[in-house]
C-alpha cells in the first residue's frame, strides 16, 4: 500500500490559513525525518569545513554567545543541550579537527583542513 501526502490547513500566526503536510503512516514520517537529518548532516559538514578554514581558534564563551553562533552556523538546533554540544565537541576532538587549548576553559584550537 502506498502512502500519500495530503495538505491540510491550519491557522498561522497571522491568522491566515497555512497548508501543512498530513502523513498517513509512521513510515512516511520516519522517511521525512531521515531526509531532513541527512540534509542537516551534509549542511553541518560543509559549514564545519568553512569554519575550520576561516578560524584558527574558537572561544566558546557563554557571555559572548559564540557557542550559540557556532550551533547556528553548523545548523544545530538552537535549543541543543549543552550535553549534546559537548558530545559534538568531543567527536570533533576525536577526529583531530579541534584541540582544547591548554590552560583554558572554553578555548579550542581549530586544526586546519588538509
Amino acid at each position: 500500500m502506498m502512502s500519500t501526502l495530503q495538505l491540510s490547513a491550519h491557522t498561522g500566526a497571522s491568522g491566515t490559513s497555512v497548508p501543512t503536510p498530513f502523513f498517513h503512516d509512521d513510515l512516511s514520517i520516519r522517511a521525512f525525518k531521515l531526509a531532513i537529518d541527512s540534509l542537516l548532516a551534509k549542511t553541518r559538514a560543509c559549514a564545519w569545513r568553512i569554519v575550520r578554514s576561516a578560524y584558527r581558534e574558537l572561544w566558546l564563551e557563554e557571555s559572548y554567545n559564540t557557542r550559540r553562533w557556532l550551533c547556528d552556523s553548523l545548523a544545530m538546533d538552537s535549543t541543543t543541550s549543552s550535553e549534546s554540544f559537548a558530545k559534538w565537541l568531543a567527536e570533533a576532538e576525536k577526529l583531530n579537527e579541534l584541540r582544547k587549548k591548554e590552560g583554558t576553559q572554553d578555548r579550542w584550537i581549530v586544526m586546519r583542513v588538509r
